[in-house]
């Protein structure tokens, strides 16, 4: 597939020979033959450019299938890990979400335990927490132990049941 500037550039240069070419047939029917030849073979090669173009784009044009295959569904993760969510009981969402993106500051400070949340998190949506991978209760544990720490209250989590391993792929 062309760059932008290569399609621009080959789109120029069409244009430059189709206005060569109408400047020259124009001097043409003023008595030079020469330019009438040189007219019309400025004007072939614009046919050609073209329609060289047009069926070049056509042969590659993209088709419906994916060079990787069959998208999957990312409720089935390739990988074989665990992917569970945590849910939050004794905050709101809006607090629990202060919370986590004041934990996420560049300038804040980042404990390991923070650091090893972090690391398979996906998603907050609410008060449940997504994660990719890992020990689903000790994760719940963990996070309860970073929230109260950044509450200052003591937080409960509880690990939904949808925790389960999901199918390794081949």
């Amino acid at each position: 597939m062309p760059s932008p500037q290569a399609r621009h550039g080959f789109g120029a240069l069409i244009a430059a020979l189709a206005v060569m070419s109408i400047v020259l047939l124009i001097q043409g029917l003023k008595g030079d033959a020469i330019a009438i030849g040189a007219g019309l073979l400025t004007f072939a090669i614009v046919i050609g450019l073209v329609g060289w173009r047009f069926r070049n784009a056509a042969t590659h044009a993209p088709s419906g299938a994916s060079p990787l295959g069959e998208p999957k569904p990312a409720t089935a993760p390739p990988d074989g890990h665990i992917r569970f969510t945590v849910a939050v009981e004794n905050l709101s969402p809006t607090r629990i979400a202060e919370l986590w993106s004041d934990l996420c500051r560049p300038n804040s400070e980042v404990t390991e335990a923070f650091r090893l949340l972090y690391r398979n998190f996906t998603v907050l949506e609410g008060n449940r927490f997504r994660f990719i991978k890992g020990e689903p209760q000790a994760t719940a544990a963990l996070l309860a132990d970073v929230l109260s720490a950044a509450a200052g209250t003591p937080v409960r989590t509880i690990v939904e049941p949808a925790a389960e391993r999901t199918p390794l792929w081949s």
